[in-house]
């Protein structure tokens, strides 16, 4: 059984009762809540530093309909491996989390299934409504936050939830992860350079950003036509995958 047959069987049956389906035409289990809310998990292949060997990873995330793109090129690049996150391993294409040959396919599917439940599911769980979808993307993926008068990916959601948080708790995780990676560094310099990074990334392109929409009605309904737009494109979408009627 190849590797999408494996884990579209197993994650299916698995998934089912925290109210996941097989979402049509994809690789994609998808949840949605209030009409608006889409949770998901998918499989993406990777590259294992063994090349006689094959891996994957499961991705997790949440989007919504105000988002960019529902489409599962979009999810993927939108998703985080909450696996990997959880248990503090940092995943890139030579530190993947499910290594496998034809032999170990079924049980390293099952692994993957109950890593699944236990570490992404939970956090999935905490998603209900905008401002958590929010508060996902501020924590997991702050990179699908672009300045927000660009109504670009999904800072439209600091609009919608009527956002003016300063992002300090984002700061104090830079901070930890930052101490981690550069803790070898004799004069720290790397630390500093990245938390300067960060901070002017947060404070240019998402607060005064979105301070900039707040002070225009014309920004405002600038985004609020690009919202309208992105609906009625994800009704579709959605439509189209067997999650809204």
């Amino acid at each position: 059984m190849s590797l999408i047959t494996e884990y579209k069987k197993d994650f299916q049956s698995g998934l089912e009762p925290f109210g996941f389906k097989k979402m049509k035409g994809t690789n994609c289990f998808g949840k949605l809540i209030n009409n608006e809310i889409l949770l998901y998990v998918l499989i993406k292949k990777c590259s294992p530093p063994d090349r006689l060997k094959k891996a994957f990873d499961i991705i997790s995330g949440v989007q919504t309909i105000y988002s960019f793109d529902l489409s599962e090129y979009q999810l993927g690049l939108s998703g985080v491996s909450l696996i990997n996150f959880k248990t503090d391993v940092t995943p890139s294409a030579f530190n993947v989390n499910f290594i496998y040959d034809e032999l170990s396919l079924s049980s390293v599917i099952d692994k993957a299934l109950k890593q699944t439940i236990t570490y992404a599911i939970p956090v999935l769980s905490d998603i209900t409504d905008l401002k958590s979808s929010l508060d996902f993307l501020i924590k997991y993926k702050l990179g699908m936050l672009y300045p927000a008068d660009t109504f670009f990916r999904d800072s439209v959601l600091l609009i919608l939830t009527d956002n003016h948080d300063s992002f300090k708790e984002r700061i104090k995780q830079e901070e930890k992860i930052a101490l981690r990676i550069y803790s070898n560094e004799p004069t720290n310099e790397a630390y500093t350079r990245y938390m300067q990074q960060i901070k002017h990334i947060i404070k240019n392109e998402l607060v005064e950003s979105r301070d900039r929409v707040w002070a225009s009605r014309e920004l405002q309904e600038k985004l609020q036509g690009e919202v309208n737009r992105r609906v009625e494109n994800n009704k579709n979408t959605l439509i189209k995958y067997g999650l809204l009627v």
